[in-house]
């Protein structure tokens, strides 16, 4: 479940980056919600561990920070890459 929570909120905040700061528009508001998701559950699940949480997969506001700050770092990292090779 916890999971779910962190990829709806990598989700939402590809979307958001889509939708008002016009981030990734060339690859459409659909890809940005997925890159923001699949950094959402990379975030979660993998990285706070690693930093924060004793536990992998354990839900906690630490564990949301870091799968909302993957999922932007991935949202910027395609929007570089994006306008470097000029997609």
């Amino acid at each position: 479940m916890n999971l779910v929570i962190w990829m709806l909120a990598g989700g939402l905040l590809g979307w958001l980056a889509f939708s008002f700061l016009g981030v990734n528009v060339a690859r459409g508001r659909f890809l940005s919600t997925l890159i923001g998701a699949f950094g959402g559950a990379l975030g979660g699940r993998e990285v706070a561990p690693i930093f924060a949480s004793p536990v992998a997969g354990e839900f906690s506001m630490t564990a949301m920070f870091f799968a909302l700050a993957v999922a932007a770092i991935f949202l910027v990292l395609s929007q570089l890459m994006s306008s470097h090779l000029d997609l």
